[in-house]
């Protein structure tokens, strides 16, 4: 299909984002410059929006994750190749991947001095479980499988009973429901960061303010000027202190939406939060060398309310997936930052081919004839349209994909589709009641492993859709459960397999990380979830070139 009205979509004003491009650069037009005392060794990055807060287990989205990661440390940190390595614990060990020890550096130290101490994680990990304690990250240790964690969120255990024990003041013991061979490289999340008893304990909610946060990450919590800046400086008792570069780090709460650009083309901001999808050819052709692309492990599509007639028959399902053109989608209407998704899980590596659907390999004139057809045997035709609402974000992207895909199902399948646009807190309050057909939804990934994806559609998750398929769970459980690689990746073949005969969710687009970054700045090689941890980074001096790594 040519979709004609979707390629003019994608043909928008250069200077979208830039109110008038005449501005670019114009330092006259930047009211909040960089500090002036800023030193060679002080990195200036966007942030995307004003951190809402700066406790790991109370964060409502990943906004605040990079700043986090400089100010806590973990058990282990994700390498630019998206692997565990050891930070806080020196190393481990499991015989059976149901009981772990992890040994903790005895060097590791909080910003004040004390020792990072196993009982630390212990408190740390029983606050994240704690009913009262809210946290919308208290999942991870459900989805990690740590002993008694879903009882003890449900209340019906007590928290001391939390499969967490420090067994020495440097030795801690995890011990899982049942094996799970990815359970470590599920602790590079920011809510299985530590804390510091003391100063949680009595600062209460105020813990995270500067002069009271005791971190024991590579920098200080600083400055925090609300709309304007967060400030860090380096941990002297950080435990590789001595490796640490940079002296100072500044985040901005600036978005592709709010001048970002602007600022760091005039020299203010060393790394974007992101950049605009509109701003990517253009800053492609003239700074090729400070546009950054990778791939990231994230998938935006269409989740259906698999319980709400007459979403509840697969042909339907599958006859709206068939009938969305990816390739436009992808090419036109996202541009540089997506690639098409067939799958739920994004390729992450040679290793684990996902991509066996058949449909997949058919041209798209094929899945439309397809799709026609699967829509006429679930009783839906000229004389029967069916009827879809269909919930987006006001203001978002999402938009776009939806005018897109309400335009091929209502020239490829007839349907009628009513766009209900909802802000963020609504939107997600109706996904929660299950109070809607169809929805933009995305799932983004914490490991770099296809689980973090295929975990999300268990009958037992709290997913929109209400998937239900105890097929397609035992494989989930066994794939949780298998150590071989080459085993592992079998069973998500066959799950995705699944998943593509059912449909529950419509994969659209797999994201891609767009950000600018200076030549100056060394050691940027960003890792498939997005993490850049600034204890990697420094500036060059005159005259060196970028080692960083991206497009």
């Amino acid at each position: 299909m040519a979709y004609q009205w979707i390629r003019a979509l994608s043909i928008t004003a250069a200077c979208t984002v830039i109110t008038n491009c005449s501005d670019v650069g114009d330092n006259a037009a930047l009211k909040d410059r960089s500090p002036a005392e800023r030193t060679s060794q002080h990195l200036v990055r966007g942030n995307a929006v004003e951190p809402g807060t700066l406790d790991p287990h109370r964060a409502h989205a990943n906004f605040e994750g990079n700043i986090m990661r400089d100010l806590l440390e973990g058990l282990v940190i994700i390498s630019p190749a998206g692997k565990a390595e050891p930070a806080v614990a020196e190393h481990w060990a499991s015989e059976d991947n149901r009981v772990f020890t992890f040994h903790l550096r005895d060097d590791a130290r909080w910003s004040n001095g004390d020792p990072v101490l196993a009982s630390d994680f212990v408190y740390s990990w029983q606050r994240l479980a704690a009913p009262g304690t809210g946290s919308t990250c208290a999942s991870f240790l459900t989805e990690a499988g740590i002993e008694h964690a879903r009882a003890i969120q449900l209340g019906n255990e007590p928290l001391v009973n939390l499969g967490v024990k420090a067994l020495d003041s440097h030795t801690l013991e995890v011990t899982l429901e049942v094996p799970n061979a990815l359970f470590v490289s599920m602790l590079g999340r920011t809510c299985a960061l530590p804390l510091h008893p003391a100063t949680v304990e009595q600062y209460t909610a105020y813990w995270t303010k500067p002069g009271r946060f005791v971190g024991n990450g590579a920098f200080i919590l600083d400055k925090w000027t609300v709309n304007e800046r967060v400030e860090l400086r380096r941990n002297p008792h950080y435990w590789n202190a001595e490796k640490v570069k940079l002296d100072r780090v500044t985040y901005l709460p600036t978005s592709p939406t709010s001048g970002e650009l602007n600022r760091y083309l005039a020299g203010e901001i060393d790394i974007t939060s992101s950049v605009a999808n509109d701003q990517l050819s253009r800053l492609m052709a003239e700074y090729p060398d400070q546009l950054t692309i990778i791939p990231t492990l994230v998938t935006s599509g269409w989740t259906v309310n698999t319980l709400r007639p007459p979403f509840t028959d697969e042909r339907l399902r599958r006859a709206l997936s068939y009938a969305i053109d990816r390739d436009v989608m992808a090419d036109k209407v996202a541009g540089l930052s997506a690639r098409a998704a067939y799958t739920l899980s994004p390729q992450m590596g040679a290793d684990n081919v996902l991509r066996n659907s058949e449909w997949q390999r058919w041209p798209q004139s094929e899945r439309e004839a397809h799709a026609q057809a699967l829509y006429k045997e679930a009783g839906y035709g000229p004389e029967n349209p069916l009827e879809v609402r269909m919930q987006v974000l006001k203001d978002g992207g999402s938009e776009r994909y939806a005018l897109a895909t309400a335009a091929m199902w209502e020239e490829v399948l007839g349907a009628k589709v009513a766009l209900e646009r909802y802000d963020w807190k609504t939107l997600v309050e109706r996904l929660q009641q299950q109070d809607f057909d169809i929805s933009i939804y995305v799932y983004e990934a914490h490991h770099s492993e296809p689980l973090a994806f295929l975990a999300g559609l268990v009958s037992t998750a709290p997913d929109p859709s209400a998937y239900s398929n105890p097929e397609y769970d035992d494989l989930i459980e066994t794939a949780r459960e298998a150590v071989a690689p080459e085993h592992r990746n079998a069973l998500y073949r066959q799950a995705e397999l699944l998943l593509a005969e059912d449909m529950p969710f419509i994969p659209l687009l797999q994201g891609a990380l767009t950000r600018m970054v200076k030549p100056h700045v060394q050691g940027y090689k960003p890792n498939p979830l997005s993490y850049v941890y600034s204890k990697d980074l420094w500036v060059a001096d005159d005259g060196q070139t970028s080692d960083q790594g991206g497009t």
